[in-house]
């Protein structure tokens, strides 16, 4: 019983020490321009060091989705707006963030970006794709398989009625308010700079991964993404290559709103794709027609729709 009554009283400790590194993280970075389409909140900003941080504190290894989401409930109850635009009036943007076994990146991701959202008055909702199984990490065939249950999702449905698409890894994180989470004319790039714990690393220029929005039309004339790269790397490459052979040229933000954080940065195992060169000097308009959201094969083994975000469990 006493023991019970200790680990009780070390968990209240520790939640109330995240709640305050959070509470530091929203007002931290106060004197940062705002986003000018941004809500009118008593929060302005995020830091997303101090929201890792937060993760880092209440994570446990048996955490369950639904725990994560009602913190993320809680995190985003401190910020309180008064939007400037009726809800109609604003695009609704669908975030796709392929995942498995990070479930700690996962609680950092959902602390940081329920309130960042909120503040920046974005109508969104965000879809966890998870894989199953211990086959290679297949990150570009989780977004073919999210975007075929999206586009056949009936009115009811949260995933229903969106404008903009959004490829989002789990573990880059928006330092700044002014990072643009909305969709132009052209494919939207928004990650340019990842700044680790120690150091960071400019994007190349013909990234398209990390974080990259998409319109529908898009998407549907360059077939989505190639289902071949099992394992990391060259999906994101291929990518480019695409929106290239549909005649569009990205259009990528300035570098002073392209700062992301990731915590760890190359310290996570990372299985490389072996065969993802072979698979990118294949790339074509071609190939693109053969291998993409048309020809995904997946079963959508449970889905679960939370407060905060929606999950679907994939075999792909």
């Amino acid at each position: 019983m006493r023991l019970h009554t200790k680990c009780l009283a070390i968990t209240v400790i520790m939640s109330a020490i995240a709640i305050f590194i959070l509470t530091k993280s929203i007002n931290v970075l106060r004197g940062i321009p705002r986003d000018s389409d941004a809500a009118t909140c008593n929060i302005t900003n995020m830091d997303p060091v101090e929201s890792v941080a937060a993760a880092k504190l209440l994570f446990s290894p048996n955490m369950t989705l639904e725990d994560i989401d009602k913190l993320a409930a809680e995190f985003a109850s401190r910020v309180v707006c008064s939007p400037d635009r009726p809800r109609s009036d604003r695009e609704k943007l669908i975030i796709i963030v392929p995942y498995r076994d990070r479930k700690r990146d996962l609680l950092a991701f959902l602390l940081h970006m329920t309130p960042y959202l909120k503040i920046k008055d974005v109508q969104y909702e965000i879809l966890v794709a998870e894989q199953h199984g211990s086959r290679p990490f297949n990150r570009a065939k989780l977004f073919n398989a999210a975007l075929s249950e999206i586009f056949k999702a009936n009115v009811n449905d949260r995933l229903a009625g969106g404008d903009c698409y959004a490829f989002h890894d789990v573990d880059k994180l928006p330092m700044l308010m002014t990072t643009p989470y909305k969709c132009l004319f052209r494919p939207h790039q928004l990650l340019r700079y990842v700044k680790y714990k120690n150091g960071g690393k400019i994007m190349y220029d013909t990234l398209l991964g990390g974080v990259t929005l998409f319109r529908r039309p898009h998407i549907e004339a360059m077939n989505g993404a190639s289902n071949s790269f099992e394992g990391w790397g060259g999906e994101d490459d291929d990518l480019y290559n695409r929106v290239r052979f549909i005649h569009f040229q990205p259009r990528r933000v300035p570098y002073a709103d392209g700062l992301f954080y990731e915590e760890d940065g190359d310290s996570h195992v990372r299985h490389k794709s072996p065969r993802r060169f072979e698979i990118l000097a294949e790339s074509s308009p071609q190939r693109m027609e053969l291998d993409g959201l048309r020809q995904v094969t997946y079963s959508l083994n449970r889905r679960r729709d939370y407060k905060n975000f929606i999950w679907m469990y994939f075999i792909i």
